[in-house]
């Protein structure tokens, strides 16, 4: 049996958890998630005003994103090359590349494991009114 959970950062707390078909993947699962979620009144009023909704890269598709904000909640998305339009447009706006200190990094982890190490770096650009996807905005 496969599982897919949404789960509180920190606390480990699970909030919502579908079931996944053999025959499908857990993409087919986020969007009856997110309504489970809003439905139980995971956040204020009974809808999901007040929560941020991380995913990894497979989860980056329109429809989950708008679902979420349509609900009251916000996203913090990992682009990779499955939007490859918005990877390049998200690219546009570090234009001299992230080591130019024009956007440093807010948070930085190395995590050596699994026969290799990686750097990771989360970075941010106040100018996101041009990106095309749903809801982008600067958040203040």
């Amino acid at each position: 049996m496969k599982l897919f959970s949404a789960l509180v950062h920190g606390e480990g707390v699970i909030i919502g958890q579908r079931k996944v078909r053999q025959d499908t993947t857990e993409v087919t699962q986020v969007l009856p998630l997110i309504d489970d979620i809003a439905v139980g009144g995971a956040g204020e009023d009974g809808d999901l005003a007040g929560l941020v909704f991380t995913t990894d890269a497979l989860h980056v598709h329109r429809a989950n994103m708008r679902q979420v904000t349509d609900c009251g909640g916000d996203y913090i998305q990992t682009v990779k090359g499955n939007m490859p339009g918005l990877e390049r447009d998200i690219a546009a706006l570090f234009p001299a590349g992230p080591g130019d200190g024009a956007f440093p990094p807010h948070h930085v982890t190395f995590d050596p494991g699994h026969g290799r190490s990686e750097i990771r770096s989360i970075q941010s650009s106040p100018q996101v009114a041009g990106l095309d996807f749903p809801t982008v905005r600067r958040r203040r």
